[in-house]
């Protein structure tokens, strides 16, 4: 709020504008100074408002009446949003002929892209005057239409799948099957199609083979495939090690069904600024240079698409060009890069987002990303979409666009919809009830440690999960394997772990020798306690080895391997040679 004065700001205006608006009001009538003339209009706006109100048109009303209401100052870009206009002509240092008392209660930089003031004495009168605006509402859509620009419109419908596939995902990382960069963390080509195969439904269809014969022809990629494993360690679920996810105590829990590991791990990836999902943009280049420390922080932009999401309603469909509007309307929007002129398509100088005419489009192209790459994946949200070769929603005809079909594979986001599972992790609503997921009985095990499939469409899971203990021997048919189980065992999953599973998933009751084969494996494995690294120390003679062994300073460190070999360990290697000296004897370098 202004601390300057209805006075002050009459008196910004030029001595020609201020006779035009006392000639307006019809005031002053016989002053001819600047500042008589501004003393009587501020009178006149002190005593009477109304009389000068009824001089300013109904678009300039509604900019003061949204002022006053947001301590005095309003936002271009918000009052652009919210009533589909600019605000009418504010000060300006040019001549001009529209000159209305409205030009006496506001001010701003002489430039017409700036925001607008009123001052402090002026909302206390017009609060008097004018009603509170009512809020802004998003406008929802009835029927989704089945094609966009002569394109297949798809559906996603989240959370009737997210559960299910989430376990899958969680039951390939218990099975080592995820690996990532040891820098980025990133997914490999190899674990992505791993991860496609036990999707609960096929990854996006993004993909247009009619553009295939184009020179420029990309692919669109995977969204879910990859989003799945960046969500994994987000969200808390997964811990890294040696270049695979291991499951953390929350991924274990998350497995198991306990729903509110799944939100807590929904509000760990809001939270998170690990994975920046801009960088899933590969047209604009610039990310991991000078460009990166332009970058806004991670946990500013989604806390306003968050508040933004919020307001949506539930179980109504909305365009994304209007997620857009209310994004801005609702006073939440957000900057993706404070310095784009790093970042670009194609070449830098040529191709630099930081030229006019970039306003709002790097922001629109994150928030494609965030809800159609992460909310949707999730199951908050579900989603309607179209394949995005050739659409270019944003940053169309730019400069460097044309080697690519789309700036992004979430271009084809048409609509979006917040479900009742989103309402209730957003805390939106107060109640939801989670689907029970029952564990499939997918094979039966006969006493000569056969395993014979009852279904031949196995998930790639099951499949993965078959081949951690048997050898499969026919299209229906495995065979329990030790080797397989120890393998399996040696790679850090326990015994009692692989019970269990055998336990839910299979038809009959374990047969009684497949029982004590499983029970002797793991009374075996606890036999052996740990493993050391260790050297050996050849000696001439077996008097020799077993004088150093005998030896009370040395025995305790060292151990008599066949008739003249001492095993040392290599934790203790020098203590061994130190008191090996003090006997006469030393070790070979």
């Amino acid at each position: 709020m202004s601390d300057l004065t209805i006075l002050d700001v009459v008196l910004k205006l030029e001595a020609a504008k201020v006779k035009k608006i006392a000639r307006i009001l019809q005031v002053g009538k016989s002053f001819t100074r600047k500042t008589d003339l501004a003393a009587a209009i501020t009178r006149l706006i002190k005593t009477d408002i109304q009389a000068v109100l009824k001089h300013c048109s109904i678009e300039e009303k509604q900019v003061l009446s949204v002022a006053t209401y947001r301590n005095g100052c309003v936002s271009a870009e918000i009052f652009h949003s919210r009533y589909g206009y600019d605000f009418p002509e504010r000060l300006s240092l040019y001549k001009s002929k529209n000159i209305s008392p409205y030009q006496a209660l506001v001010f701003a930089d002489i430039y017409q892209t700036t925001d607008l003031e009123i001052s402090n004495e002026l909302v206390k009168i017009l609060e008097k005057i004018f009603p509170k605006p009512a809020a802004d509402v998003v406008k929802t859509v009835e029927i989704l239409p089945e094609k966009y620009e002569e394109k297949d419109m798809h559906i996603h419908l989240g959370e009737s799948t997210v559960f299910t596939e989430l376990k899958s995902i969680l039951r390939l990382v218990d099975l080592g099957k995820i690996s990532v960069s040891t820098t980025t963390r990133k997914p490999s080509s190899a674990t992505v199609k791993a991860v496609e195969k036990v999707l609960a439904v096929p990854d996006f269809q993004l993909e247009d083979l009619t553009y295939a014969s184009n020179y420029y022809y990309e692919p669109a990629g995977p969204v879910r495939a990859f989003a799945w494993v960046i969500l994994m360690q987000t969200c808390g679920w997964t811990r890294y090690s040696k270049g695979k996810l291991k499951l953390s105590t929350s991924g274990k829990k998350a497995m198991s069904g306990d729903f509110k590991e799944f939100i807590s791990g929904v509000w760990s990836y809001l939270e998170s600024t690990k994975f920046d999902e801009l960088n899933r943009v590969k047209t604009i280049r610039g990310q991991t240079g000078r460009g990166k420390r332009g970058l806004t922080d991670l946990d500013s932009r989604k806390s306003n698409l968050l508040a933004a999401i919020r307001k949506w309603p539930v179980e109504e469909w909305i365009s994304f060009t209007e997620v857009c509007r209310f994004q801005i309307a609702s006073d939440n929007s957000f900057l993706v890069s404070e310095n784009k002129w790093h970042l670009y398509f194609s070449e830098k100088q040529y191709g630099s987002l930081g030229y006019d005419g970039s306003d709002g489009e790097l922001e629109k192209v994150y928030t494609r990303v965030f809800l159609f790459e992460y909310f949707a994946t999730l199951g908050l949200i579900d989603i309607a979409y179209v394949s995005p070769h050739e659409l270019w929603p944003e940053f169309n005809g730019w400069w460097g666009s044309d080697p690519h079909l789309f700036c992004s594979r979430y271009d084809g986001l048409q609509y979006v919809r917040l479900n009742p599972l989103g309402a209730y992790c957003l805390d939106i609503s107060d109640s939801y009830n989670p689907p029970e997921i029952k564990e499939r009985k997918f094979f039966k095990i006969q006493s000569n440690m056969e395993i014979v499939v009852c279904d031949s469409a196995l998930t790639a899971t099951e499949q993965y999960s078959l081949e951690m203990f048997a050898e499969q021997t026919s299209d229906m048919v495995w065979q329990v394997s030790k080797e397989k189980i120890l393998l399996n065992i040696e790679q850090g999953n326990s015994i009692v772990k692989l019970i269990k599973f055998i336990e839910t998933h299979c038809e009959n009751e374990l047969p009684e020798t497949v029982q004590v084969f499983l029970n002797d494996i793991g009374r075996k494995i606890k036999s052996i306690l740990s493993i050391s690294d260790a050297f050996l120390v050849k000696c001439n003679d077996s008097v020799t080895a077993t004088a150093i062994t005998s030896d009370s300073s040395l025995k305790r460190i060292c151990q008599l391997a066949g008739e003249n070999s001492v095993v040392v360990g290599k934790k203790n290697e020098k203590a061994f040679r130190t008191r090996l000296r003090k006997k006469g004897y030393i070790l070979p370098k």
